[in-house]
Formats: structure tokens, sequence, C-alpha cells
């Protein structure tokens, strides 16, 4: 079992992921990123099923942890265990109804096993400067916690065919997703949730919808066209 931490920084850096059961000085295992903006890090060799916090570091000091960053890793192969997830789309439009709806989700229990984007998550047309303030930074304390599985909506596609979406995700592309090609997630056989790779994006260079009018939470909301 592994997950994938993605996460960008404001400069160049190198980094460390430290995580285990256990927030704290007793991190059970860390793994590192060379210098540069972007990092991905996978952390393999994961008991599943299991809570694991973790903290992010660079140049001596923590850029994120707490009891925030955390993830769930999702049950052994031919588990039965039940799931929660939360899905929302057609809402990246900076909004107060936006902020609004995201509060909301934070404060859902039990805490959902994963989230999915339904698309058209960055309003109008998918720009790369407005993923921080219309996706990242809404539902930042979500994203630090919960493996995220987003699609494209049409919107998302118009800046440059969608480049901007396909920069900000790493996604399985065995499924024919478009995304980072060098990232590979495995979803269980009934394709109802990660089984032995999810992904986790947070964001540490920004601070760290769903319209309830169109769907209420945890139902599926239909992508605007």
């Amino acid at each position: 079992t592994a997950i994938t931490v993605v996460f960008k920084t404001s400069t160049a850096a190198a980094t460390t992921v430290r995580y285990g059961p256990h927030p704290g000085i007793a991190w059970e295992s860390s793994k590192a990123s060379p210098s540069g903006t972007t990092h991905s890090v996978e952390l393999s060799g994961l008991r599943p099923d299991t809570k694991y916090f973790y903290q992010v570091e660079s140049g001596g000091s923590v850029i994120a942890g707490g009891e925030e960053c955390f993830f769930r890793t999702s049950p052994a192969a031919n588990a039965r265990t039940p799931f929660r997830f939360l899905a929302w789309g057609d809402s990246g439009t900076g909004s107060s109804s936006q902020f609004d709806v995201a509060r909301r989700m934070e404060q859902i229990e039990p805490q959902p096993d994963f989230a999915l984007g339904l698309g058209d998550l960055v309003y109008e047309s998918g720009e790369w400067e407005n993923y921080d303030p219309r996706l990242f930074r809404p539902y930042a304390r979500i994203f630090a916690r919960t493996t995220f599985w987003p699609t494209m909506g049409n919107h998302d596609f118009k800046t440059s065919s969608g480049q901007p979406y396909k920069d900000a995700f790493y996604l399985p592309t065995t499924t024919g997703a478009p995304g980072q090609r060098h990232v590979h997630v495995a979803l269980g056989r009934s394709g109802r949730r990660a089984r032995a790779r999810q992904a986790l994006a947070v964001r540490v260079h920004a601070p760290p919808a769903v319209l309830e009018g169109h769907a209420r939470l945890g139902q599926r909301e239909r992508a605007r066209r």
C-alpha cells in the first residue's frame, strides 16, 4: 500500500516528508524530494486501513504539518469495508458561497475516505492563476487530509486544452485520464475506491463547491455544460 503526496513550494527547495501513525518526534519514516517547486513523494510500504500523520520540512523548518495533516490508507484487497466520500463540481468561482460550503465539508464526521472533483473546478476557463484562489485555497484543509480524484470539465479545458489542469494533478494515466505520466495509481477491481495507491494534494505556498442549491452534500452534482 502506498500514497503519493504532491505539493508545491513558492521557490525551488529540497524537502522531506516525515510520516507515521503518531505525529511528533517519533516519526516512523521519511522520504526526501530533490530541489524544485513541484514535489511528488511516494510513501510506500504502508499498512492498509491505517491513519498516518505527515509533516513537510524544508531547510530545517516545518512548512506543513500538525493534527490536520494526515491520511488513511485504503483497506486490504478484497475487503468489504464501508466508505464515505465527498463529491462536488461546478465550484471554482472564488465566491463566498464556495468558501461557505467548503467549511461545511470540513466539518463532516466521520471523515470522508476520499473526495471526487466532478469537473469545472476552476472558472471561468481553467486559468492557471485561478487554481490557487479558486481550488487549492478554498479546499486547503480538505486536500491536506483527503485523497482527491478530479475530472476535467469543459471550463477546465478552455485554457491551453486543459494544460493547467494537467500540470496541477498527478493522475492514473493507464485509464486514459490526462495528467502527469510518471505517477502510477491503481484502482480497486470495482473502481469504487483507491486500493493500492492513492494521491494526496497539498499546496504549501498558499495558506496551510458544491453549491448547496445544486446538490446536497455527499451527492453527485451534474457538471454544467
